[in-house]
């Protein structure tokens, strides 16, 4: 993984497990993942891993002026998530390459639930197009 902000570079081992459950009135889209990074900035990492925990919830949102928005279906996605960084040894909580690291483990996180929330609205909208082309 690359930050070009900070020209910063890392290799991660993860495993995610995933599960997505729908029901008539919304989609629940739950995982947790193990992320254990193996090298950064050119370095050996050991000691250090993470856990993250999260879901997307959709749900369909009830819009009260109904004559605004006729026949017109809406969604309301919500999401969370939490990261935990745990380190095996005391020097490596206050050493300045370990938080560098959670530091860049947490902007990475956040920039992929971000494209995670944009991918789930591309599909939402692309629902909604299809649906009122073929009416």
């Amino acid at each position: 993984m690359r930050d070009v902000r900070t020209n910063t570079t890392a290799t991660f081992y993860d495993q995610q497990i995933l599960r997505r459950y729908t029901e008539n009135d919304r989609i629940v889209i739950v995982w947790r993942a193990y992320i254990e990074p193996l090298e950064f900035e050119k370095r050996s990492v050991s000691g250090l891993c993470f856990l993250e925990k999260g879901y997307v919830l959709i749900t369909r949102h009830d819009h009260e002026e109904e004559e605004d928005s006729g026949n017109a279906t809406f969604s309301k996605v919500s999401t969370c998530y939490m990261l935990t960084p745990t380190a095996t040894g005391r020097k490596l909580r206050h050493d300045s390459q370990t938080i560098s690291l959670i530091d860049f483990v947490f902007n990475a996180v956040s920039a992929n639930m971000s494209m995670i929330i944009e991918k789930v609205e591309n599909v939402l909208l692309d629902q909604t197009i299809h649906k009122h082309k073929s009416c």
